[in-house]
C-alpha cells in the first residue's frame, strides 16, 4: 500500500495499536488526512486470511477517494469518478 500512495501522490501512514488490537491506516496530502480504524478481532473473526490484502486495498481506495475530494487530487479507483 505504501508504494500505491507513493504513486498516487500521497504519504502512507499504518500504525498498530496491540493494547486495543486496532489497526490504523492514514493517507495525507497537503496537511490533510484521512484516518480510520479497523479492528483486528473484526478481522480475524469475519474475513479470511487470503481476503485480507483485498480488505485493506479496499479501504485504501476508499480513503483515496474521499481524500482526492478534498485536494482537488482525483487519484480515484476508474470506477468510483
Amino acid at each position: 500500500m505504501a508504494e500505491r500512495a507513493k504513486q498516487d501522490g500521497f504519504e502512507f501512514y499504518y500504525t498498530r495499536h496491540i493494547a486495543e488490537d486496532v489497526f490504523e491506516l492514514e493517507l495525507r496530502r497537503d496537511y490533510i488526512g484521512v484516518k480510520t480504524n479497523i479492528s483486528g478481532e473484526y478481522m480475524n473473526k469475519y474475513v479470511p486470511q487470503s481476503c485480507v490484502g483485498g480488505v485493506l486495498m479496499g479501504e485504501y481506495d476508499r480513503m483515496a477517494y474521499m481524500l482526492g475530494a478534498v485536494t482537488g487530487c482525483n487519484n480515484a479507483p476508474e470506477d468510483l469518478r
